[in-house]
């Protein structure tokens, strides 16, 4: 598989020398653990660690899930970062407002929340924002609908707080009902998908691949929720072949 399959396109290439062209590897990351990388290039992974100097910067300074980097010869060691398109990230909530990185080079991110009592318009600005202060396209996603007789509530209640975004209204596991948001699911466009634990991401993510990727849980009756299934951050490619990212649920949520 090529490059270009994971996004790779002019943005990237003409950063690098002909030094670097010769001899450097670039891959992208597709997964993070706490001291190394998952990467491809295209063909195969690789697990790679990440040597201490990484860790004398600034963290938004470090690769993340969806970076491209640039990889030794013997692809044991990541020589550099390439710049980014985008990188989505957050604020801790406090004084000292540390950022985390979300995922990198997104093209658009799809906001999911539920036609229950999970539905926050708070929340929904604040994802928003982000996405805005990004440049990402986003997209509100409303997931549940089987579930609730007024979906179209929820709808009228995001459509308030959305300006222009898109609102796409659906039942994750019904792939029919899906067709509106695989207009962004197409080759080589990196889709990351955010919301609170349970609202359904991984049940998403595994319709729009038409094949288990992440684990789900049934519902819970007392709260309307899923139960909370993906711990890290990765890529995912589907057949359609866009590059999906599932972010787990964050807890707290600061601009």
């Amino acid at each position: 598989m090529s490059l270009e399959a994971f996004g790779w396109d002019h943005f990237f290439s003409q950063q690098l020398s002909s030094d670097e062209q010769d001899s450097g590897i670039p891959a992208r990351v597709v997964a993070m653990h706490r001291t190394s990388l998952v990467v491809t290039e295209g063909a195969d992974e690789y697990d790679v660690a990440l040597g201490g100097r990484w860790f004398q910067d600034p963290s938004e300074f470090r690769p993340t899930v969806g970076d491209w980097v640039l990889l030794a010869e013997g692809r044991d060691k990541v020589v550099r970062l390439l710049e980014r398109k985008s990188v989505f990230k957050r604020y801790s909530a406090g004084p000292k407002r540390d950022i985390q990185l979300l995922a990198a080079n997104v093209d658009t991110l799809f906001i999911v929340t539920s036609c229950n009592d999970e539905f926050n318009e708070n929340r929904l600005v604040r994802y928003l924002a982000l996405a805005q202060e990004a440049g990402i396209m986003a997209v509100v996603v409303l997931t549940k609908r089987d579930l609730s007789n007024e979906s179209h509530r929820y709808v009228e209640r995001a459509r308030k707080v959305s300006g222009s975004s898109v609102i796409e209204c659906v039942d994750a596991r019904d792939s029919d009902t899906l067709e509106g948001i695989r207009l962004w699911t197409t080759k080589g466009q990196t889709v990351a998908l955010v919301g609170s634990s349970g609202v359904g991401k991984s049940t998403l993510l595994n319709t729009l691949a038409d094949r288990e990727l992440q684990r789900t849980e049934a519902i819970r009756e007392d709260d309307s929720r899923g139960r909370h299934t993906t711990t890290y951050r990765s890529i995912h490619r589907i057949e359609q072949g866009a590059l999906l990212v599932d972010v787990p649920g964050i807890r707290e949520l600061a601009l």
